[in-house]
């Protein structure tokens, strides 16, 4: 059975007016604000149309992650081999 594609440009305009995207960092499993509430303007350059306003992430928020994700990391490493050859590397990639 052929897809059917006769979507028409307002379609694809109403579908992209209907979206919605997360503005906040992901740190820890979750969305979360900058640590000092601080947000940026995103603009798309071709249009100068403002995308949206996303959380302005400092040093605070990098060390943040940095934390959740060296946790994350030890809290797992009993569970992965520490040693494995390049070529089990090569292959785990495709796997995953």
């Amino acid at each position: 059975m052929a897809a059917d594609n006769t979507k028409t440009l307002a379609d694809w305009q109403a579908k992209a007016a209907s979206l919605s995207f997360e503005t906040r960092a992901f740190i820890n499993g979750e969305f979360v604000a900058a640590a000092d509430g601080s947000t940026l303007t995103s603009i798309n350059p071709a249009s100068r149309n403002v995308l949206a306003e996303v959380a302005s992430c400092d040093a605070q928020d990098a060390e943040r992650a940095t934390q959740a994700a060296r946790a994350t990391f030890e809290s797992v490493s009993g569970h992965v081999a520490t040693r494995v050859s390049a070529s089990e590397c090569c292959c785990a990639s495709r796997i995953w």
